[in-house]
């Protein structure tokens, strides 16, 4: 049977969540017991649903807030910290209230995001949100697999699959998250916060893979940026101004694309746990290391821990063919990236050269 929905968060005005037409099939309660009620839908297809997502001030989410459970501790009892690491949490209570949905269908929905926390608002909409889940449940060990498409930004897209627990989603979670030709103006609300700089134009793609098991979070991020162009620096940012120009004139290609990797990684009952923290703290650690040692960043673009110099026989002008090897990489690394100059500084080894050129000019000699 179809049916309306609207949700309220507590204290405001604002749509948490608004269906145009929700259709239920094989709906099932059962209430016959305050210890165990139950809620058992089929399937559960929501048309043109609208979602509502804001982080505020405290940079906690609405939906967070909403549906957050009570900190229960014992009498006089604190939080339990075991010295250098964080305790996991053990949840495996029933709840009174068991929801079990076995489908949920998304059609042409809209989710529109923003972020309060950040010195200036950041906005945006996603559009055409079409997809599942499968296995939605409060159960405690339970997961539901997410399939989610939509478009961000007219031209832009957002692609989300993986696995997620209702009943902890931040402790336990499988989720990949792609988006594809996002203009990296919109995102200048961000770039003004952390960075200190506005952004003028280009387009991003981002491939984010996040996985938590018991609060233990590990992060992937990759970032695909083409033709950046860099604008003002922001006038009164008080936060520590990044050598951005810098390393992009080290990462970009003559192409005008940078392709970066940076992961992350912490625990989620950690103080003041935030992921756009980690995240951001990351990213500021890549752009030193590029600037401050740029041969270990051209290495790792190789594929390789590090490279200190291209070293010749002792005594000699000659190469070694793995030396050789070496060089031709980084020649060609350099010849995609115009906007760097390499200065190459001879030096030699006292003693190991030494003793070469002496051997050398005593064969001569014989």
């Amino acid at each position: 049977f179809p049916v309306t929905i609207q949700f309220y968060e507590k204290g405001t005005q604002e749509d948490l969540l608004l269906v145009k037409q929700a259709i239920f099939e094989k709906f099932r309660l059962n209430f016959l017991s305050i210890e165990k009620q139950e809620i058992s839908i089929q399937q559960l297809r929501l048309i043109e649903p609208d979602i509502r997502m804001t982080l505020g001030q405290d940079k906690q989410s609405n939906f967070r807030r909403m549906f957050a459970k009570p900190e229960r501790l014992p009498a006089n009892t604190a939080p339990a910290l075991a010295t250098g690491r964080i305790q996991a949490k053990q949840t495996h209570e029933r709840p009174n209230l068991v929801v079990d949905i076995r489908a949920v269908k998304l059609q042409q929905g809209r989710m529109h995001f923003s972020d309060q926390s950040l010195r200036l608002k950041f906005e945006t909409r996603i559009t055409e949100l079409n997809g599942s889940l499968l296995g939605v449940s409060n159960v405690a060990g339970q997961s539901a697999l997410i399939a989610l498409d939509g478009l961000i930004d007219r031209r832009g897209s957002v692609r989300a699959r993986g696995q997620i627990s209702f009943d902890e989603p931040k402790r336990n979670s499988d989720v990949s998250l792609q988006f594809k030709n996002v203009p990296l103006r919109s995102i200048n609300p961000y770039a003004m916060t952390f960075a200190g700089y506005y952004i003028d134009d280009g387009r991003i793609d981002v491939d984010l893979s996040y996985t938590t098991q018991a609060g233990e979070l590990k992060g992937k991020n990759r970032f695909v940026i083409r033709q950046m162009k860099l604008g003002e620096e922001v006038p009164d940012y008080a936060g520590k101004r990044l050598p951005i120009r810098l390393a992009m004139a080290l990462l970009e290609d003559s192409d005008g694309m940078i392709d970066i990797n940076i992961p992350i990684s912490g625990h989620v009952d950690a103080p003041e746990f935030s992921v756009g923290h980690l995240f951001w703290q990351a990213l500021r650690t890549v752009i030193t290391n590029v600037v401050t040692a740029p041969f270990r960043a051209i290495a790792s673009l190789l594929g390789s821990e590090s490279i200190d110099g291209v070293y010749m026989l002792a005594g000699e002008s000659g190469l070694m063919p793995q030396e050789r090897d070496k060089l031709d990489k980084i020649l060609a690394l350099l010849d995609k990236r115009v906007n760097v100059a390499l200065e190459i500084a001879g030096s030699y080894d006292l003693e190991r050269d030494a003793a070469a050129l002496k051997t050398t000019s005593y064969r001569d000699w014989e």
